[in-house]
């Protein structure tokens, strides 16, 4: 069954369940802020509406595509009656009927089951990227909310270091430079706050957006986020990518539709029949003995395609439409197979960054503050403490930035292959 047949619950639940829940610190899908916020996107997101209606639209198209024409009723009234044997001939009504070629209507109900096909493959595809949009605004906002705690946290730091400093400066135990440069830590700490104050407030107006506006209510600060494990070998994904994406399904539909369009158009070559029926209405008038009586009569009818380079054109039109389907797919194929290893190379490097940081860089920053901490409490050095707290600071924002980004790598992957990808904790626990 294609992807444009699934139940849109059903691509809501996928799409769910490969992410971690971070409010329960696991990698077991609950009811958690995530979750929430992509129900309500499901549910409230006016894209998510219109895809839907657009689906619909074309599903009732083609209920209709198959149908006859509608029949021809036509009258006529003589200005001035004709005269005939059995009396002037003053009215006559008809009614025609239009029937095509054999397997013409059959054909265009296969094309607009097509159509129909694709357009609810592509609001899939649409109810998908909206999702994919709401965890990259959220992954995004979580970074934001632990950057500004790691922010606070070094300003209250930077705080009592310029406190501290200029307590022995008093005591002209350090030099006024160190004092003034902790000073301009603090002030590039609070300009820091700030910024990060306003890019969250971006991020929540775009989810507020994606959640269908003013009435997408309260939204709730991301808790802490756990790094969890995408295992799979870039060939596996790239099957996947390529047997689930909705583009590429979306572009095989085309594809036959074309295919029906060539079928369609070489039908042209053979006429269509008309059948009718007519009344004639005669005024009673002279000896004859059939005298005012009706005359009925029987229509058959057929087009005569003469135009013969008419429709050759228009069969070498679908037949080109169905070459550029093919070569559509094909290129979806191989930008499909780039764009894998691309987005899975963002994943690898940033999970790569995550480890560097909790395992190496981080436990040695930690250690050369404290070290610092010690030296400057025996007044031997304010401005070494100055220097490793900002590379602290610096490695912590960077942690947290590579988590955010290897989630949002998770979820664009996942957006090609439109399943969801199994995370699972780490073989060796990251500190």
């Amino acid at each position: 069954m294609r992807a444009g047949k699934r139940d849109f619950v059903l691509l809501l639940v996928l799409l769910c369940t490969g992410t971690p829940n971070p409010a329960r610190g696991d990698d077991v899908p609950g009811p958690g802020t995530l979750e929430v916020l992509l129900q309500r996107a499901y549910d409230n997101n006016g894209a998510i509406r219109a895809a839907r209606a657009g689906a619909e639209a074309a599903g009732a198209r083609a209920g209709h595509a198959g149908a006859l024409p509608g029949p021809q009723l036509r009258a006529t009234t003589f200005v001035v009656p004709i005269e005939t044997r059995v009396g002037p001939q003053w009215f006559s009504l008809s009614l025609s009927q239009r029937f095509p070629w054999f397997g013409k209507l059959r054909t265009r109900t296969r094309i607009a089951d097509r159509a129909a096909e694709v357009a609810a493959i592509r609001a899939d595809a649409r109810i998908r990227d909206v999702l994919v949009e709401v965890k990259l605004a959220w992954f995004e906002l979580h970074y934001l909310t632990r950057a500004l705690e790691i922010v606070r946290e070094n300003g209250e730091i930077a705080r009592h270091i310029v406190e501290f400093g200029t307590a022995a400066y008093a005591r002209d135990e350090v030099p006024f430079y160190d004092i003034q440069r902790a000073r301009a830590e603090m002030a590039r700490l609070i300009y820091d706050e700030v910024r990060l104050q306003d890019l969250a407030a971006v991020q929540v107006a775009r989810l507020r957006a994606l959640l269908g506006g003013e009435d997408a209510g309260e939204i709730a600060s991301p808790g802490p986020l756990p790094f969890l494990e995408m295992r799979l070998p870039l060939d596996e994904l790239t099957e996947l990518a390529l047997g689930h994406r909705l583009e590429l399904d979306a572009a095989a539909v085309v594809v036959d539709g074309a295919e029906d369009g060539v079928r369609l158009a070489r039908k042209d070559y053979w006429p269509d029949l008309v059948v009718g029926l007519s009344w004639m209405a005669q005024e009673e008038k002279g000896s004859a003995p059939d005298a005012g009586k009706d005359a009925f009569g029987i229509t058959v009818g057929f087009d005569l395609p003469v135009w013969a380079w008419s429709v050759d054109d228009r069969v070498d039109e679908a037949s080109a439409r169905v070459r550029e389907a093919r070569e559509t797919l094909r290129d979806g194929r191989a930008r499909t197979r780039a764009e894998v290893v691309e987005r899975t190379v963002a994943l690898v490097d940033a999970a790569r960054l995550i480890g560097l940081y909790r395992g190496t860089l981080l436990p040695q920053a930690r250690a050369a503050l404290e070290s610092a901490e010690t030296e400057s409490r025996e007044g031997r050095s304010l401005g070494a403490l100055l220097e490793r707290k900002a590379l602290w600071l610096r490695f912590r924002l960077a942690e947290q930035r590579a988590l955010a980004d290897y989630y949002e790598a998770v979820a664009r992957l996942e957006q090609i292959v439109s399943v969801p990808l199994p995370l699972t904790r780490p073989t060796e626990e990251m500190p």
